[in-house]
């Protein structure tokens, strides 16, 4: 029998508590990890749990369970490097779980010089750009294109979300 360990499971989009909920009802130890956002309409504010990392469900079985994994409503494919299972070491998984606990952990968006980005708020919203440079942990200069012209502007990184 092969070694029980953690695993990443690529879920269907906006579909990770379904999948968690399945996988535990299957017998399968599962992890999603979550954390509190403010939604605000404009009536109300109202905090919510949000997948910290979309679309991923993290839990625990020997590869000869993936067909029975992938069953599990909303599960789409385990994460590989080529054809081979990458496990997640168990200290990561301990790591993600004590973040999770602390209440600081959110979502953020992962870019690094020279990629495309989307302004999502602000004077430059919807335009895209590219970035220059990472200025430090919540800022970048991006450049911009206006009037085919590059334009440099400072942007904060939440303010930012990669182009697809």
């Amino acid at each position: 029998m092969d070694q029980v360990q953690w695993y990443a499971v690529r879920v269907r989009a906006q579909q990770e508590a379904t999948a968690s909920r399945s996988l535990r009802g299957r017998g399968i130890e599962e992890f999603l990890p979550l954390y509190e956002s403010r939604s605000r309409w404009s009536d109300r504010v109202k905090a919510m749990s949000r997948p910290l990392l979309s679309g991923y469900v993290f839990c625990r079985f020997s590869p000869n369970q993936l067909p029975f994994v992938l069953d599990a409503a909303g599960c789409v494919q385990a994460v590989k490097f080529g054809n081979k299972l990458a496990p997640v070491p168990d200290e990561d998984i301990r790591a993600l779980k004590r973040l999770v606990e602390s209440g600081l952990a959110s979502p953020f968006p992962y870019v690094c010089e020279g990629t495309r980005v989307v302004v999502r708020r602000g004077a430059f919203k919807d335009m895209q750009g590219y970035v220059q440079k990472l200025k430090n942990q919540h800022h970048l200069v991006v450049s911009l294109d206006l009037l085919q012209r590059s334009v440099a502007v400072q942007l904060e990184l939440a303010d930012v979300q990669a182009a697809h």
